[in-house]
Order: C-alpha cells, then structure tokens, then sequence
C-alpha cells in the first residue's frame, strides 16, 4: 500500500509541478515578462531597442462631450446602397438621437440646417452623432442626398419627422422623390 501511494503521491506531485510551470501564478508572468501576447510583443520591442507607443485615444472636440459620429450613416450615399437606404441611416441617426437624450435635448422641427447643428453637437447634452466633415454636410451646414440637394424633413408629432429626398431630378415634388415615413395604423 505505502508503494501505490508514494507513486500516486509523485504522479500528483508532477501534475501541479506541470501546471505551475505550463501556466503559473500571474504574478509569475507578469515577473517573466511573460502574459497575453500584446506584452509579449511589447518585452521583444524593448529588447529589440524600439520605444514602447504608447496608445492615444483621440482628444473629443472642444465643448463636445461624447462623439458617437463613427456609429452612424455608415454607406450613406454610396453606390452600393439605395437612397431609401440612404434615408434609413439618416432615420436611425434621429430615432437614436431621441432615445440616447430620452427628452433631455429636442430635435428641432425647424430647419434641415438647425436640425444637423443639433446632431453635430450643438444640443444640451453635448453629444455628436454626425461629423461636421461629413460628405453629405453641404457649404451651408445642411444634410444632402445622394445629389447634394438638402434633404426635406416633416415633423408632424414633433418626435421622428418623415424625410424626403428630390430624387435625381434634383427637384424636391416630383415624381422620382423617395420619402421615408413611419407610418401610424
């Protein structure tokens, strides 16, 4: 008996051995240099003698608070979407506009220029949702279509306006206008 045990003992023994140094304590690894291969790469990089980069996260611009504007209009205006899609994304933008502020920030029901100074940033909570460098931002602040003719937005509850593009006539009326619409039951 004391036989089976002293090699069940020894077998037990070489097992923690080889988990201990198969993968070992963390402080171990942080010791050893060792770890998740980002610092691996980090120790070859100063044995190799090249400066360590340290990560900068892009600085918010002034008075903005938050810059959700890489989330949104992703496609707009490109070929491989449809201008009703195009309307979509822009539908997106102002419904999650409405939740995210939940009220604290209205969408204006005014202007198509005021209503993307808001999502710019200009509104009480500080928050970007469109960049002002965006393609389809015209000379004179307003949002544009496919086309570069400024989009036509329709509050009629005061919460998500329907919007409309003048098609490729260019001529906001027509025939060839595309509309995008919640449409109540």
């Amino acid at each position: 008996m004391k036989k089976s045990f002293g090699v069940i003992g020894l077998i037990l023994v070489a097992v923690v051995l080889f988990i201990f140094m198969r993968f070992g304590s963390d402080s171990d690894a942080e010791k050893s240099g060792g770890g998740n291969s980002s610092d691996l790469a980090q120790t070859n990089a100063k044995a190799d003698g090249q400066e360590e980069e340290p990560k900068k996260e892009k600085p918010l611009p002034e008075g903005i608070l938050e810059d959700l504007s890489s989330e949104y209009m992703r496609g707009y205006g490109s070929s491989r979407l449809s201008i009703h899609d195009d309307l979509m994304l822009m539908f997106e933008v102002l419904g999650d506009f409405n939740s995210i502020l939940k009220g604290r920030t209205n969408l204006p029901a005014t202007t198509n220029k005021e209503l993307a100074a808001t999502l710019i940033g200009n509104n009480n909570d500080k928050i970007r949702f469109i960049s002002p460098k965006a393609k389809f931002l015209n000379e004179n602040g307003e949002i544009v279509d496919r086309w570069n003719v400024p989009l036509f937005f329709h509050f009629q509850d005061g919460y998500l306006p329907d919007i409309r593009s003048a098609g490729p006539d260019q001529k906001m009326w027509s025939d060839d206008d595309t509309e995008f619409a919640l449409k109540s039951e």
